[in-house]
C-alpha cells in the first residue's frame, strides 16, 4: 500500500499529536483535582493503592464538587491512551516500512512492541480507576491501578523516546541513501 494511499504520514500525526493535545489539557486542569488529600490529582488516585485511600479522595473531590470532573478527566485519559498509542503504532510501521537499513527496522519493531506495553498497562491503570471513580474504591482495583504506574511511565518515556529517534534515524538514513556516491 503506498503512503498516499493510507493516508500518509498524516495517518501517524494526526492522532498522534491528537493525543498529545489531549494530554496537555488534562495536564493543565489537573489543578482543579489538587486538595490537601491529594495534592497531585489525578497521580494521588493513580497511586492510591487502597480502597481506603481512593475513597479518602473521591470523598473530598466530592466535597469540593470536583468529582464529576475527575470522572471526566479519566475518561479523557482513554481516549489520549488511544490516541496516542494508535499514532504511535502507525508511525513505527512507517519507519519500519520506510527503514533504508535492517537495524532501524528492528528498532522502529522494538519500539512498536514498547507502544503496545504502554497501551495495555495504562488501560489497566485508567480503567481500575474509573470503576472505582464510579462507585468506591476497591483495594483489588487500587492495588492494580498502582501496579501499573511505573511499567506505564517507563514505556511512555522509553516509547515517546525511541520513537522520536526513530523518526530522526529515518530521515538522516533516507537523506543517507539518496545521496549520489
Amino acid at each position: 500500500m503506498t503512503d498516499r494511499a493510507s493516508g500518509g504520514w498524516r495517518a501517524f500525526w494526526m492522532p498522534f499529536t491528537a493525543g498529545w493535545g489531549l494530554f496537555a489539557f488534562m495536564a493543565a486542569t489537573n489543578s482543579r483535582l489538587a486538595a490537601p488529600v491529594s495534592p497531585l490529582g489525578i497521580l494521588d488516585h493513580q497511586a492510591a493503592g487502597t480502597a481506603a485511600r481512593v475513597d479518602e479522595i473521591q470523598s473530598a473531590w466530592a466535597q469540593a464538587g470536583t468529582l464529576g470532573f475527575a470522572q471526566t478527566s479519566m475518561t479523557l485519559d482513554l481516549v489520549f491512551i488511544g490516541l496516542v498509542t494508535l499514532g504511535a503504532l502507525i508511525g513505527c510501521a512507517m519507519i519500519a516500512r520506510r527503514a533504508p537499513v535492517p537495524a532501524l527496522r528492528v528498532f522502529a519493531l522494538v519500539t512498536g512492541a514498547i507502544w503496545v506495553v504502554y497501551g495495555v498497562s495504562d488501560y489497566v491503570e485508567t480503567i481500575a480507576q474509573v470503576l472505582q471513580a464510579h462507585s468506591a474504591g476497591a483495594d483489588q482495583l487500587a492495588g492494580v491501578a498502582a501496579a501499573m504506574g511505573l511499567p506505564k511511565t517507563i514505556t511512555f518515556l522509553l516509547g515517546t523516546l525511541d520513537l522520536l529517534a526513530g523518526l530522526v534515524w529515518l530521515r538522516f538514513a533516507s537523506a543517507k541513501a539518496t545521496l549520489p556516491v
